[in-house]
């Protein structure tokens, strides 16, 4: 007996060494989380933005970086000063409790700062990242454009971000068009849209490209957003969710797809949104009710065989340009060839006309009741405009011709809207109810030896919703068309004819 307990004495004895091995553990572990912290709290600021996402910025190679304290960025930057400091190397686990401990310095005692990813408004001036590894910048503004080390803005960058050319004098930014496959009538349009995505303190229009295979649309979108905003990943194919579509718009700014033969509802909504600023809010992963918001105000670029911007909230938004088949090809060499020798004269060029526009746009009058939805875009297109030379209004005219055609294409790609254009074409008006006006546009396509297809509304229901998604269109194009909102007895009344 005395045997048996002397041996479970023995074990005891030779297990009680395990915790202390695990508290030394646990020392040194908080011990090098301190370290972490107290290293970062010495060598870097941290503050926060509008929404109290947490920064940090540091000195690095003679200039100053911004990141988000989440992002691979700033840990890889922080693994290295702790590598330098001799603190050793740092676990997960370590990295991930020290950059929750400064997110909360970061939101409770750092301050707020402006953020933005590629353009800001600051000062009086537009600043663009030049995203090189010097943090360089240009500052725009009406006396004329210059390249700034250690700008006064916080830029933001995530790891597709890639530089714009290194911008030169004397270029023409007409020299562009050499590079693209553009109509010559559609070239001030582009170039207007161009100018825009440097602003960021105004509505963005939404640029549409079309034409078939082999109008080189891919290309010549690569090369537009070159000038705009360089990233790993040019061009994204058709997003999955609208979720999909704020989240692109949150992390850059440009945002482009590619290949696109439709839009649903919800991502047209989601790209009017985007293009003029707001916000998506979803619930937050692995929580019960946070909600994660996603806000954004960016440009939009999409390219597609057909026109895919139909409905007319975002063709009130857009610009849609159709290219033609390329005559003279070349391959793809010679192509990378001749924007690598023009681009940095061309984004000069570039510049040069965005400070002349800024210059002569306090002083652009357009009548009020001729101003577009995009009245800004229209303003800056003006400018620009008398900047290359042409008459007051020139611009305007182009740009009311391009809305003009846009809605008369979108209203004959429905069967209904064709049906109604041809109804009042024919001499004939409507006053009464959605229900009456369904059944003479069925006898109108019956007679027409037209059969209904699937998109043909079966009810007045769906009439009277497509006649009210219609009526803005509609009305641009000649033809009043209303729905009443309440039902009087004998049904919803609506109007169409012509005025």
């Amino acid at each position: 007996m005395s045997n048996t307990s002397s041996a479970v004495i023995d074990f005891s004895k030779a297990e009680t060494p395990k915790p202390e091995v695990k508290s030394k553990d646990n020392e040194k572990r908080t011990s090098r989380l301190t370290d972490i912290i107290n290293l970062a709290k010495s060598s870097c600021e941290m503050w926060h933005d509008e929404n109290r996402d947490p920064y940090a910025s540091f000195e690095a190679n003679s200039h100053k970086e911004h990141w988000a304290i989440d992002s691979r960025g700033f840990k890889e930057w922080l693994s290295r000063q702790a590598f330098f400091e001799k603190i050793g190397s740092v676990s997960k686990e370590v990295m991930a409790d020290a950059c929750a401990n400064l997110s909360g310095i970061a939101k409770y005692e750092g301050k707020k700062h402006a953020t933005g990813r590629r353009v800001m408004f600051h000062d009086g001036a537009y600043w663009i990242d030049l995203a090189n590894d010097d943090w360089q910048a240009l500052r725009v503004d009406s006396s004329g454009w210059q390249i700034i080390s250690n700008p006064p803005v916080r830029f933001l960058r995530n790891r597709n971000f890639r530089p714009l050319p290194m911008p030169l004098s004397g270029g023409n930014a007409l020299d562009l068009f050499k590079l693209l496959n553009v109509p010559k009538e559609d070239e001030l349009l582009i170039l207007a849209w161009i100018l825009e995505c440097f602003r960021n303190n105004t509505p963005y229009p939404v640029l549409e490209l079309t034409g078939e295979q082999g109008s080189a649309k891919s290309t010549t979108q690569r090369v537009i957003r070159l000038f705009i905003d360089n990233n790993e990943v040019m061009l994204r194919s058709r997003p999955k969710t609208v979720e999909d579509i704020y989240i692109v718009a949150s992390n850059g700014h440009l945002v482009s797809y590619e290949n696109l033969s439709s839009l649903s509802q919800d991502m047209s909504d989601a790209l009017c949104v985007v293009s003029t600023g707001g916000g998506y809010a979803s619930r937050t992963l692995y929580t019960n009710g946070e909600e994660t918001i996603l806000t954004a105000k960016n440009p939009v670029v999409l390219n597609g065989i057909n026109r895919v911007i139909t409905r007319p909230d975002l063709l009130d938004r857009s610009i849609t340009v159709s290219l033609p088949l390329i005559e003279k090809r070349i391959d793809e060499a010679e192509h990378k060839r001749m924007v690598d020798r023009l681009a940095p004269v061309i984004f000069g060029g570039l510049l040069d006309l965005l400070s002349k526009s800024l210059r002569i746009l306090p002083g652009v009058e357009i009548d009020p009741a001729k101003l577009p939805r995009m009245a800004d875009f229209t303003k800056l297109g003006e400018a620009m405009s008398q900047a290359l030379g042409k008459g007051s209004g020139y611009f305007l005219n182009k740009y009311i011709e391009l809305r003009k055609e846009a809605v008369a294409n979108t209203i004959d790609a429905t069967p209904l809207g064709r049906a109604l254009c041809g109804f009042v074409e024919c001499g004939y008006s409507h006053i009464g109810t959605v229900g009456d006006l369904l059944r003479r546009l069925n006898d109108f396509e019956h007679k027409a030896g037209i059969e209904p297809g699937d998109f043909w509304p079966k009810s007045p229901r769906k009439l009277g919703d497509e006649l009210r998604r219609l009526a803005p269109a509609l009305r641009q194009i000649g033809i009043e068309c209303s729905v009443e909102s309440k039902a009087r007895r004998d049904g919803i009344h609506c109007i169409l004819k012509k005025n």
